[in-house]
């Protein structure tokens, strides 16, 4: 009986070691379905449930200035569909891209009429976001912002004068208190 039992264990590891010897010689491919797109992770500012001006990410599908330009301007109107969960746009929906031209490290970036559309309580945000946005793309360190081909100069609701070049120096998320 013990013999048995003993050839029996013996006889049984044998086939599982056949086995597993056969499903490791005949290794399966796998199929790889996506295409050879490369995806990138940028850096845009939005605001946050604490209605701050926060650091989150959005996913670009092309490694060009252009397109992510693009996606970061896009991510920052109202009704983008490229926004991350507790976050919240700035620039005014139905805004656009007029166009735009990098010169060394300035970036002029023209706007449609429709970005002066913004909220009292939101202009001073909606500047720091396309600030810190654009100036976290590479080879961008100070930009001017234009509406339908005239320079920003200041605000629309508060009239607050904003400099001739706009870098990360004008701040985020000022609080002052007295």
């Amino acid at each position: 009986m013990i013999k048995r039992f003993s050839v029996r264990k013996i006889l049984i590891a044998s086939l599982l070691l056949i086995v597993a010897l056969i499903l490791y010689s005949f290794p399966e491919e796998l199929e790889n379905n996506i295409n050879d797109v490369k995806y990138d992770s940028i850096n845009i500012y939005l605001i946050d449930s604490n209605n701050y001006v926060a650091m989150t990410s959005i996913i670009s599908n092309n490694d060009s200035f252009d397109c992510k330009l693009k996606t970061i301007i896009d991510g920052l109107t109202i009704g983008s569909s490229n926004i991350p969960k507790g976050f919240s746009p700035v620039i005014p929906k139905d805004t656009r891209l007029l166009d735009y031209d990098l010169v060394g490290s300035l970036l002029k970036i023209n706007f449609s009429k429709e970005l002066l559309n913004v909220t009292g309580d939101n202009e001073e945000r909606m500047i720091q976001s396309i600030i810190y946005s654009l100036t976290s793309l590479e080879d961008v360190e100070k930009i001017m912002i234009f509406v339908e081909g005239n320079k920003l100069d200041k605000l629309p609701n508060s009239l607050k004068i904003l400099d001739l070049y706009l870098d990360r120096s004008y701040g985020i998320n000022k609080v002052i208190d007295i």
